[in-house]
């Protein structure tokens, strides 16, 4: 119902998401090639052509169209085709139906599913920390939080610099009730990756608001460029808790225009502790969102 990014309702997830198919933040494919160096095991092989076909797949699974899911798991499909051993083309292609199903709203089979697969695929490449934060991901749609943060741990002890894992660490420690160890972690993140992706900027609002920081969650919110629905509840829950009724109102003006149907009550939880929930509901009704 509260937390990772939607076309549902919910302000549920921790990764980036928008009114429409729910899916990452967009970058260039330079950027991906950074975050994603060749592996040495593909340099002058054949399979080099997997490589590029899961880094097509990759942005397409960070992309805003309409088809973009399909696009990238279509081709993280053509990647393990020419090489069916590609750990990572494996573990992104079942990190991508996680996420075309709707992330925790997903079947639970297939969440449990998809989270074998990325761990077989770990099994694979036990080297490559973004399969660990796949696996990650996977977890906090399970609402296995703890698990969620072991594997984070494990992918920042391969790569401490990695600010993908490293940002999504502090959202982890932010929902176990670590809130300013998390909100440090987010910001070391945005120092490892001065250009990162403007998910980190929502997560780290997600960590102030969490930790009862409502100006400083504001300033965070307001950094997305594009503050659809999900942002823009979270505002309106900041400004209700500061008893700024005039902001608040507007928010709440501006959630129903874009979604008439929009009910608290039918928000699902997401990545949210208990205690966060009820914070997050009352805030809401706080805010004048219809129940």
């Amino acid at each position: 119902m509260w937390r990772p990014p939607t076309k549902h309702q919910g302000m549920v997830c921790r990764q980036d998401q928008k009114a429409g198919p729910a899916r990452f933040q967009t970058i260039n494919v330079p950027d991906i090639q950074r975050r994603h160096p060749i592996p040495l095991h593909l340099e002058g092989k054949p399979s080099m052509a997997a490589y590029e076909l899961t880094l097509r797949g990759i942005k397409h699974l960070r992309g805003y169209a309409a088809d973009d899911n399909d696009k990238a798991l279509a081709l993280f499909r053509d990647a393990l085709n020419v090489d069916p051993n590609y750990a990572l083309a494996q573990a992104y292609l079942a990190f991508a139906e996680g996420v075309a199903n709707d992330y925790d709203a997903a079947p639970r089979a297939l969440l449990i599913d998809c989270k074998t697969r990325i761990d077989q695929a770990h099994a694979i490449d036990p080297d490559d920390g973004t399969i660990l934060w796949l696996l990650a991901r996977v977890h906090s749609y399970l609402l296995e939080f703890d698990d969620e943060k072991r594997q984070l741990e494990r992918a920042l002890a391969l790569n401490p610099n990695d600010a993908n894992a490293r940002a999504s660490y502090g959202t982890a420690l932010a929902a176990l009730g670590e809130h300013e160890e998390g909100i440090r972690n987010i910001g070391e993140a945005m120092r490892c990756n001065p250009f990162h992706p403007e998910w980190y900027w929502v997560a780290l609002g997600d960590a102030f608001l969490a930790a009862r920081r409502y100006a400083d969650a504001i300033e965070s919110y307001k950094r997305r460029t594009r503050p659809f629905v999900w942002v823009l509840t979270r505002l309106a829950i900041c400004y209700a808790h500061l008893d700024r009724s005039a902001d608040a109102q507007e928010m709440t003006r501006r959630i129903l225009e874009v979604n008439p149907e929009f009910r608290v009550s039918t928000l699902r939880r997401g990545a949210w502790s208990g205690n966060d929930v009820a914070h997050l509901r009352d805030g809401m009704l706080l805010a004048g969102l219809p129940e």
